[in-house]
């Protein structure tokens, strides 16, 4: 052997460990590097969890807001009809004939009034 063979030689451990320190500094590197993906997927599924609840509450919203638009229709046209029903039966109720009974009433009982305080 040589002394260039014995300077290989005696070089070889210590490469091999500076080998296996490279390989555990790797090896730990991605032990964090799961440990951080890991991490990343357990948020990723709450906010996937929190935009399904989002979804979720966004889409009762437009049902109720729905809701309430066919609620208001429904009374706008409830009283549009009451208060035509209404208008229709205030003039039917107050025609000349009925105008003509009621002043001949009030005269009528008028004039009783007149004549029974005369009598007292």
């Amino acid at each position: 052997m040589t002394d260039a063979d014995n300077t290989v030689a005696d070089n070889v451990p210590v490469a091999l460990e500076k080998i296996l320190g490279l390989v555990n500094l790797l090896n730990f590197k991605f032990d964090n590097q799961a440990a951080t993906v890991e991490r990343l997927q357990v948020t990723s599924d709450r906010h996937t969890a929190d935009i399904a609840e989002l979804k979720a509450a966004d889409q009762r919203i437009i049902d109720q807001a729905n809701a309430d638009k066919e609620t208001a229709l429904a009374l706008a046209l409830a009283l549009k009809e009451e208060n035509e029903t209404r208008r229709n039966n205030a003039s039917w109720a107050w025609t000349p004939f009925t105008r003509f009974l009621a002043v001949l009433g009030t005269i009528s009982a008028v004039i009783g009034v007149f004549f029974g305080a005369r009598s007292f």
